[in-house]
C-alpha cells in the first residue's frame, strides 16, 4: 500500500499539469504565419468573423501560450491575437486587406499564414461563424448532398468535380431484395450485413465532410416518381429498367495535389515528351520481388537456385536473385550479378539503372531512361530517382511520382524518399517534398536520420531555424550517414546568420572531409569552411583552404570560382591592411587567373589604391577580361599614382563622367597644360580648382572673369603692367608726375598683394 501511495504523490501532479502550446510566430514577405504544435493530432476548423478569423479547437484542454507572438511579427497584418479563457477558441483580429490559411503541416503542428489579397475561391475558411454556419463537423451527411451542388461555384456545376452515383428512391427497392439471389420467395426480408451498413455510413460520412470542405461535389439524378401503384410488393417497375447502369470511369475527385492528377488522367498516357514509349508498370513491380516481413529471405531462396544442372546459370533464378537484391536495397550486388552472369534478361536496362538508384541514390543522364519523367507508369517515378537533378522544365509526372512512391515497400521508402524529397526542394517543389515526406511517416518503425534531416529542411523551409539548429545538432551527435549532410545544413544556417562557428564544429568538419575524401559530400563541407573563414575575418587560413578546395575535381569550375569570390569580397571591406597585402601578395597568380567578377575586382583595387599599393591594384584589374568602362576609370588613377599621367589622357578618351573628367583634369595638370585642366574643372563646376588651373597658366584675362575680388585685383594688376610709362621727362614736373604715379600703382600692388594672402593663407605661411 506504501507503494501505491508513492506512486499516486508521483503521478497525480503530473495528471494535474495541462501541457502548454507556446505558439510560434514569424514574418514573411507577404505573410505572417502562426504556428501550434500540439502534442498529438487534434481537431480543429477556422472560420471568418467581425475582426477576422476564428480558430476552434476540439477536445484538447491544453494552455495557449501566446506571450512570445509579437517578438517576431509585427501588428500589421494581425493586429490583435486572443485566446478564450477555456483555450478553445482562438481569435486573429486583422488589421489589413488579408486572408487566412491554415493547414497541418505534420500530425498535431497547425500553421496559419495570415496572407495579403482576397482569398482564394472557393475557401472553406471563409465560412461566417457569427451567421452560425455550420462547420464541416457539425453538418449533417444529408444537408451536405442537399446542398453541396447549390454552394458550388458556377464553373464546377458545370462540370461537376464528382458525380456520385445514388442509390434508389426507397419506394423503388423490391420488398425482397435477396429472394432473387437466394433462389426462394421467403417471406421473410433478410437483412443487410451489419458491416455493410456500417461500411455504407462510413463511406457517407466520408463523403459528405469532403463535400463541405470544397473538395467535390455531388452529381445528384432527379428522383424518378413513382407511378400508380400497378406494382405488387416485391415487384420491380419495368421502368426501373432503363435506368443506366454505372460507368467505369473515376466517379469521385478529392481535390488534393496528389489524387486531383490522378482523375484528370483517366487515359493512360502512353508516349514520352520525345515520343518514345512509355516503360510498363510490370517492368517496375518492385513489391512483388520480395517479402517485406523478410526482406533477406528471397535472396538465399534465389542464390540457391541460381546454378542448375552443370552449372548452368537459370535465367529466371538469375532475374529473380536481381530482383531480389535491388528490393532490398543492395544495389552494387544486383549490378555484379547482372555483370557477371550477362544472359540479356528482359529489362536488363532497367534493372541497371534501377539498381544503380538503390545503390548510391543517383546515377547519371541516360535520355532513354530519363524522358520518361512525364509518363504516367510507375517509370515516371524511378526516372526522377535516377536523375542527379531534376529541372522546372521539364514535365514531370508529380501525380504518377507520388502514387507509385507510396506503393513502394516502407524499408525503399525510407531509403529512396529522402533524396527525392531533395530534389523537389531545390527546384522549389515544397508540396511534393511534403508529400513525400509524408509518405516516409506511414511507414512503420523508426523512420531513421535520413527522414529526420528532412524534416530538419523542410522546418528550414518555414523559419523554423532554431528548431532546426537543434535537430541537426542531434543528427551530428549520433555520427549516422546522415550526420556529414546534417553537418552541412548548420553549416550553411552558420553561414547565412553570420554566426562564429565553435571550434568542435570545425573540428568535427575536417573529420568528415578526411573521412569522405573525394566525394560531394567533402567538397561540400570543405567549401563551406572556406566561406567562414573568409567570412570570420580568418584570411590566412581561408587562402590554405582555398588552395585545398581547387584539388577537388566534382566541384564544378564555377563554384571554386564564387568560392575566391566571396572571400576576395570580404577580403576588400573587412581586412586590416596587414592581412591585405598578405593575402594579395601570396594569391598574386591565383588573383590573375581566377574567374572573379569585375566588380569585386574593382572592390579590391580600390582597396588597394587607398592603401597606397596601385601596382597591386593595377595586377588585380589586370585580369583575362577586357578592363571594361569603370576598370579604366580606376586603371586611369594607377597611372596618375604612379607618375604616366600622360597615358590617362588616352585611356579616358571617351570615358564620359564626372569622375573621367576629374582624372583628366589632373593629368593636364600633370602634363602643365593647366588651361586644358581649367576647362575639365569648369565642366565639373569645382571653381577653385579651376581658379588654381588659371593662376598656374598665367590667364589673366580669364583670371579676372572668374576669379575671387582678389583674384580679379592681382589679374588687374598684372594686365596694367603693360601700361605704366616710359621714362620719365627731364622736367621738375614730369619726374614728381612719374614717381606719383609709381607710388599709386605699387600701393595698389600691395593692396592686392595683402587681399591674397588674406584669402590664400598658406601663400603667407610658405612666405614667412
Amino acid at each position: 500500500m506504501r507503494f501505491v501511495g508513492i506512486l499516486i504523490l508521483i503521478f497525480i501532479p503530473a495528471m494535474g499539469m495541462a501541457q502548454r502550446v507556446i505558439v510560434r510566430s514569424g514574418e514573411h514577405t507577404d505573410f505572417s504565419r502562426l504556428a501550434f504544435e500540439f502534442s498529438d493530432t487534434v481537431e480543429w476548423e477556422m472560420g471568418r468573423v467581425e475582426a477576422g478569423y476564428e480558430i476552434r479547437i476540439h477536445g484538447v484542454g491544453s494552455e495557449i501560450d501566446i506571450s512570445k507572438v509579437y517578438q517576431r511579427i509585427t501588428h500589421e497584418r494581425i493586429k490583435n491575437l486572443t485566446v478564450s479563457a477555456d483555450n478553445s477558441r482562438i481569435m486573429l483580429d486583422l488589421g489589413c486587406d488579408c486572408h487566412a490559411d491554415a493547414f497541418e503541416f505534420r500530425p498535431g503542428l497547425l500553421v496559419v499564414d495570415v496572407k495579403e489579397g482576397l482569398p482564394p475561391v472557393p475557401s472553406r475558411f471563409e465560412a461566417d461563424f457569427n451567421s452560425g454556419e455550420l462547420s464541416e463537423s457539425q453538418k449533417s451527411n444529408t444537408a451536405v448532398i442537399e446542398q453541396v451542388t447549390q454552394n458550388a461555384p458556377e464553373s464546377l456545376r458545370e462540370k461537376p468535380v464528382a458525380a456520385l452515383p445514388l442509390r434508389l428512391p426507397i419506394e423503388h427497392v423490391p420488398a425482397n431484395l435477396y429472394s432473387e439471389q437466394f433462389g426462394g420467395n421467403s417471406d421473410v426480408e433478410p437483412e443487410a450485413p451489419t458491416n455493410v451498413v456500417e461500411m455504407q455510413s462510413e463511406i457517407l460520412r466520408q463523403i459528405s465532410r469532403a463535400a463541405s470542405q470544397g473538395l467535390l461535389n455531388a452529381n445528384v439524378p432527379h428522383p424518378i416518381q413513382a407511378k400508380s401503384n400497378d406494382h405488387k410488393a416485391g415487384e420491380i417497375s419495368e421502368d426501373l429498367t432503363a435506368l443506366p447502369s454505372p460507368k467505369p470511369h473515376i466517379n469521385i475527385h478529392i481535390e488534393n495535389s496528389i489524387d486531383r492528377e490522378f482523375a484528370s488522367l483517366a487515359e493512360r498516357i502512353e508516349m514520352t515528351g520525345t515520343g518514345s514509349k512509355c516503360l510498363p508498370d510490370a517492368l517496375f513491380n518492385i513489391s512483388e520481388w520480395g517479402d517485406e516481413g523478410s526482406i533477406l529471405a528471397k535472396i538465399s531462396e534465389q542464390r540457391s537456385i541460381v546454378s542448375g544442372e552443370f552449372d548452368t546459370p537459370d535465367k529466371e533464378a538469375v532475374l529473380g536473385l536481381v530482383k531480389a537484391y535491388i528490393y532490398a536495397g543492395f544495389g552494387a550486388e544486383a549490378l555484379s550479378v547482372l555483370s557477371l552472369f550477362d544472359l540479356g534478361l528482359e529489362g536488363n536496362d532497367t534493372l541497371v539503372a534501377m539498381a544503380q538508384v538503390v545503390d548510391d541514390g543517383t546515377s547519371g543522364y541516360h535520355v532513354k531512361f530519363t524522358d520518361q519523367i512525364g509518363c504516367d507508369t510507375a517509370s515516371a517515378l524511378w526516372a526522377a530517382l535516377y536523375v542527379p537533378t531534376l529541372s522546372k522544365q521539364a514535365s514531370i509526372n508529380k501525380a504518377s511520382i507520388l502514387g507509385n512512391f507510396s506503393q513502394l515497400p516502407a524499408h525503399l521508402r525510407k531509403l529512396l524518399g529522402p533524396g527525392l524529397a531533395q530534389k523537389f526542394l531545390n527546384i522549389g517543389d515544397l508540396d511534393t517534398a511534403r508529400a513525400l515526406r509524408n509518405a516516409i511517416a506511414r511507414s512503420p518503425g523508426d523512420a531513421g536520420s535520413e527522414y529526420i534531416l528532412l524534416n530538419a529542411k523542410l522546418d528550414r523551409v518555414r523559419g523554423l531555424t532554431e528548431t532546426v539548429e537543434r535537430t541537426l545538432e542531434d543528427i551530428i551527435v549520433t555520427d549516422s550517414s546522415a550526420a556529414p549532410r546534417a553537418l552541412i545544413e548548420l553549416l550553411e544556417i552558420k553561414l547565412q546568420k553570420r554566426e562564429q562557428v565553435e571550434p568542435q564544429i570545425f573540428a568535427t568538419a575536417e573529420s568528415y572531409i578526411f573521412e569522405q575524401q573525394g566525394t560531394k559530400v567533402a567538397a561540400e563541407l570543405q567549401r563551406l569552411i572556406v566561406l567562414i573563414l573568409g567570412q570570420s575575418g580568418d584570411f590566412n587560413k581561408a587562402l590554405h583552404a582555398l588552395y585545398e578546395l581547387e584539388t577537388y575535381e566534382s566541384l564544378e569550375i564555377q563554384t571554386i570560382a564564387a568560392t575566391w569570390e566571396s572571400v576576395v569580397e570580404n577580403l576588400a571591406m573587412n581586412a586590416s591592411e596587414a592581412s591585405l597585402l598578405k593575402f594579395v601578395f601570396s594569391a598574386k597568380d591565383q588573383l590573375i587567373h581566377q574567374h572573379i567578377s569585375r566588380m569585386v575586382r574593382r572592390k579590391l583595387a580600390l582597396r588597394l589604391l587607398e592603401g597606397g599599393w596601385p601596382v597591386q591594384a593595377e595586377m588585380v584589374l589586370a585580369a583575362p577580361q577586357s578592363p571594361t568602362t569603370d576598370d579604366q576609370v580606376i586603371l586611369a588613377r594607377v597611372e596618375i599614382q604612379i607618375g604616366k599621367a600622360e597615358n590617362v589622357l588616352e585611356r579616358l578618351e571617351n570615358v564620359a563622367g564626372d569622375e573621367a573628367a576629374k582624372l583628366r583634369a589632373m593629368a593636364y595638370e600633370g602634363s602643365e597644360m593647366y588651361l586644358d585642366a581649367a576647362q575639365e574643372y569648369g565642366v565639373l563646376e569645382d571653381d577653385e580648382k579651376q581658379v588654381i588651373a588659371v593662376w598656374r597658366a598665367e590667364d589673366w584675362s580669364q583670371l579676372a572673369i572668374i576669379g575671387s575680388k582678389a583674384d580679379r585685383a592681382a589679374a588687374n594688376l598684372m594686365l596694367s603692367k603693360n601700361l605704366i610709362g616710359g621714362e620719365p621727362t627731364t622736367t621738375i614736373s614730369g619726374t614728381i608726375a612719374h614717381d606719383s604715379s609709381l607710388l599709386i600703382k605699387s600701393e595698389a600692388a600691395r593692396d592686392s598683394i595683402e587681399q591674397l594672402l588674406e584669402e590664400y593663407p598658406i601663400l603667407a605661411n610658405e612666405a614667412s
